[in-house]
Parts: structure tokens; sequence; C-alpha cells
């Protein structure tokens, strides 16, 4: 299974306004009221080991041991955060950077001066990217 990553839409199973299962606690947890019902979030910020949801919720990504992901209520994903397409990068030898496709290669080098610009044509053809894929 993927880590979590920022911007990613998860759901999970409440009682009470709290969780069945996260980071903090493993054991279930139980009420004779029966609200309980599922919460949908966003991962808000996302670490190799942790993640939260909404700010309020601490889960462990899904190698951690304390992972509970294929329990009933447990933390879901709803929908992935779109991956980015492009990425501005530096060319180590001789100090330039270019926007290139992830993985791809340089087609135009620009001096660092242009870092700025740079990053915000990649965060446009990224923003491109997602409506053709059909990204909200």
């Amino acid at each position: 299974m993927r880590k979590f990553k920022i911007g990613d839409r998860v759901r999970w199973y409440e009682i009470d306004g709290r969780p069945l299962w996260n980071f903090d606690t493993i054991e279930e947890v139980c009420s004779d009221s029966g609200r309980g019902r599922w919460i949908e979030g966003v991962v808000t910020s996302a670490t190799d080991a942790v993640f939260d949801a909404d700010g309020s919720w601490e889960w462990p990504q899904p190698a951690h041991c304390r992972s509970m992901y294929g329990e009933l209520g447990y933390l879901e994903l709803v929908e992935a955060a779109p991956e980015p397409e492009f990425e501005v990068r530096r060319v180590p030898k001789d100090g330039c950077w270019y926007v290139g496709r992830i993985g791809g290669g340089a087609v135009m080098l620009f001096p660092g001066r242009c870092i700025n610009e740079l990053e915000a044509v990649c965060k446009k053809l990224n923003k491109e990217h997602e409506k053709k894929e059909g990204t909200p």
C-alpha cells in the first residue's frame, strides 16, 4: 500500500466523536449510544511514519507496526492526491535549473535567478495536467 500524502482524501469510522482506531489507540472505542458514522477528511501533514487527517487525528503510515489497515472502520483512502507531472530540477554540474517531466530529461536550462518563474511554470503545468486527467 502506498504511503499517504498531503491532499489525500480519507475516511474513518467514529463513535461519539472519536475514531475506532488511530495512532494513539489501537483498541476499539465502544459505546452504547449508537451514534457511529463515517467521517471524511483530508491528509494535512505527512512524514514517513505518521500523518494527520484534518489536523485532528494522527495515523500511522501503512508500513508502521501500529497500522491496522484492513480492519473494519479503520482509515481508508477515498481519493489519492494528484501526482505532479512536472518538477523544477537543478543540474548539479553547472548550477542551472529546468522544468521537466518527473523521470524525464531537461529540454532547456535556465540560470538560478529564474527559480521563482520556473516554479510558477511548473505549478501551472501540473494544474493543466490535473484538468486533463479529470482531477478536480
